[in-house]
């Protein structure tokens, strides 16, 4: 159990020194993430590409309500401590799931 709650911590950690964005629904709520949590989000990921480097912190997310970027926010968080308490890398649970 201690492995799991250093893990924990681990995957916090790394998420908390990643760039701060904030993402703004279509109805003007505004919701902060870690960058690299938020790209868990295929949707967001194309938005980050489309903007490319020069995004600044408010990334507009204009097909999404709050309470659906809510949700979204969420699952990316999850999704992503998950994966840190697992060792696995992001990237690599996609394509292991996809394959039968």
């Amino acid at each position: 159990m201690a492995s799991s709650s250093s893990a924990a911590a681990a995957a916090s950690s790394a998420s908390s020194s990643s760039k701060k964005i904030t993402l703004e629904s279509c109805d003007k709520i505004f919701l902060e993430i870690s960058e690299n949590v938020s790209v868990q989000s295929l949707k967001i990921k194309k938005i980050l590409e489309d903007l490319g480097d020069n995004h600044g912190d408010k990334i507009p997310v204009p097909n999404a309500t709050g309470s659906t970027l809510g949700k979204i926010v969420e699952y990316c968080n999850k999704y992503h401590a998950d994966l840190a308490l697992d060792g696995i890398p992001p990237r690599e649970v996609n394509s292991r799931t996809l394959k039968p």
